[in-house]
């Protein structure tokens, strides 16, 4: 589920989910896990990335990625929640991973180490959040698509995701992507700065490897010094957010209106 590796003092972090790194429980557990070691261990920066597509499932078939553009990629940095499977498992299973998303999100938030993104497809709904944790975030040229469409799924947002779009995003553009459910190509992505640059595909980790390694160069005691108090706002609102709101959203996801409504989503929108 995550591929492990490291290049000099960077540790890289491939999601290799199925044929769309669609989130689910699992995934979400050992993403957590990857990135807690990640902090502890002598790198100095890490890189998160796509594997690329091996053909092998068809795990996308519950994610908010259509299958035309499913096909027509050489790599998903993620294509969001395994939608199937929160129709087909229900309320006892959607409890558990909107716990186990909202946690992996968390440690995103709170990461201290330099945090490159090389975004080499598309990145939809969850995969859209992940990357906007990422203090640096490079894109591959071509027809990968950002936007987080949840409430066009029927889902309200956890607020650990609503926290790391702040973060990414202008304040003009959230309801654009939020509420609105935008959903833009590289070049308008970058054009509203939520990319800090675009890359042809096959120099995309090359790049992201250099910047995650000139950031790596920094202090590590005055990048995490600053990074924390950059996001200290976020963080310490998170716990009462998390208070206040999970149990509310986890109601909203695990009503049985909803989860028609997702699976009305998954039948118009992926055909299936």
């Amino acid at each position: 589920m995550i591929i492990r590796e490291t290049d000099r003092e960077t540790a890289v972090l491939r999601l290799d989910h199925g044929k769309a790194n669609a989130l689910d429980l699992e995934l979400c557990a050992a993403f957590r896990e990857a990135l807690e070691a990640a902090e502890h261990d002598d790198t100095r920066a890490l890189l998160i990335t796509g594997a690329a597509a091996s053909g092998g499932g068809d795990r996308s078939r519950g994610s908010t990625l259509p299958p035309e553009q499913a096909d027509a990629r050489s790599g998903i940095f993620s294509a969001g929640v395994d939608l199937k499977r929160l129709t087909t498992e229900g309320a006892s299973y959607v409890r558990p991973f909107l716990g186990a998303l909202s946690d992996m999100l968390a440690r995103l938030l709170a990461f201290p180490k330099p945090m490159v993104a090389a975004i080499n497809g598309h990145a939809i709904a969850g995969g859209m959040v992940i990357a906007a944790a990422a203090d640096c975030r490079i894109m591959a040229r071509g027809n990968g698509r950002l936007g987080v469409p949840e409430l066009a799924v029927g889902v309200p947002f956890p607020p650990t995701a609503l926290h790391l779009l702040r973060i990414a995003l202008s304040a003009a553009d959230w309801s654009r992507f939020v509420l609105c459910g935008a959903l833009v190509d590289s070049e308008e992505a970058e054009r509203i700065g939520f990319l800090h640059g675009t890359e042809e595909s096959e120099r995309l980790e090359e790049r992201c490897l250099r910047e995650a390694q000139r950031l790596g160069a920094i202090h590590p005691t005055a990048f995490s010094l600053t990074k924390r108090q950059l996001r200290s706002d976020a963080m310490a609102r998170l716990e009462t957010d998390r208070e206040r709101w999970d149990l509310e959203i986890e109601a909203a996801w695990t009503r049985s209106d909803t989860l028609a409504a997702i699976q009305a989503y998954v039948e118009r929108t992926l055909g299936r």
